[in-house]
């Protein structure tokens, strides 16, 4: 089922939500813009990306991508629980397409990401 403004607005607020949890499990420092999900981890610059167990997609703008040295995802297990990784802009960069309707947004698959990203932790409750 295709997004519209309401589900696509309750999205973006559940992934700010879930962005200040996973940067406190991290130990991450988020950004003072509180409509970012950027952060400071590890001297690294980094956005934190989340799904939902039903999401097959990570998304980060290409704008973004020219700013962070690598991005966390949150990916929601079967069970409830999440899963953390971290790949390289760079990893991301060559591995994601942009769709023709969103031209400014890269987006890679959860199972890629999964399969090739350095796990961080799991399986945590947010």
């Amino acid at each position: 089922m295709p997004q519209d403004n309401i589900s696509g607005a309750a999205a973006n607020n559940w992934g700010h939500a879930m962005a200040q949890q996973v940067s406190k499990h991290l130990g991450a420092s988020l950004s003072n813009n509180k409509n970012s999900n950027e952060a400071i981890w590890n001297d690294k610059k980094i956005c934190i990306k989340s799904a939902r167990q039903d999401n097959t997609l990570i998304g980060v703008t290409l704008a973004m991508l020219s700013r962070i040295d690598s991005i966390i995802a949150v990916i929601q297990n079967a069970d409830g629980k999440y899963s953390i990784f971290e790949v390289s802009s760079t990893w991301y960069s060559s591995e994601m397409r942009i769709p023709h309707n969103q031209p400014r947004i890269g987006m890679v698959r959860c199972a890629k990401i999964r399969n090739l990203g350095r796990i961080i932790s799991a399986s945590v409750s947010l």
